[in-house]
């Protein structure tokens, strides 16, 4: 697959196929990820792949439900199906990559840094033939997802993603036209 392919079929995958992994692909995926761009080459990250542990990766799945239930308590307009449909994803997908930033950092470079490492997972997993997921809502329960995991008080969970075979064939969602999203000078 050449890059613009790559780039233009990548598709959010909430519903995966049962299918095994390689580690050679898995190796691959993650070593992409740590070839983004970060600044001042800090390389601030550090992943966490779960594949083999199933009741492991459900219990994150599951914090995130119950951290999505406590948020609909406080707000009732909280997107609670969004939040499940995530934990779904987590639970079908063979395997489920923790994103961490390894230094807390507020400055915005760092965030921008772990953005492409995500980005390049996403594409590594569409070119290797995957689908996948990128899922912000680990941010309700960083700390017991960071503490399940059990990784160094220093890394900080920014994101997940979910990886395997697709079971689903997405449609392209529309994009808005480029004459309304750039301006050349």
């Amino acid at each position: 697959m050449n890059f613009d392919d790559v780039v233009v079929s990548r598709r959010s995958i909430r519903r995966f196929r049962s299918d095994k992994i390689s580690r050679d692909i898995l190796d691959k995926i993650i070593y992409h990820a740590t070839m983004a761009p970060s600044g001042k080459h800090e390389q601030p990250w550090y992943f966490v792949v779960i594949q083999d542990d199933v009741d492991y990766k459900n219990k994150v799945a599951d914090l995130i439900v119950g951290a999505g239930e406590e948020q609909l308590v406080k707000n009732p307009n909280f997107p609670q199906g969004y939040v499940r449909g995530t934990a779904l994803a987590i639970k079908t997908a063979p395997v489920l990559i923790a994103v961490f930033e390894t230094r807390d950092s507020q400055l915005n470079m760092q965030k921008q840094s772990m953005g492409a490492a995500i980005q390049n997972i996403c594409l590594s997993a569409t070119a290797a033939g995957l689908g996948s997921l990128w899922m912000g809502y680990v941010d309700l329960c960083n700390k017991e997802i960071e503490s399940h995991l059990g990784v160094p008080s220093t890394h900080k969970i920014v994101a997940a993603v979910a990886i395997g075979y697709s079971d689903m064939t997405p449609a392209v969602p529309p994009r808005k036209p480029l004459d309304a999203t750039v301006e050349f000078r």
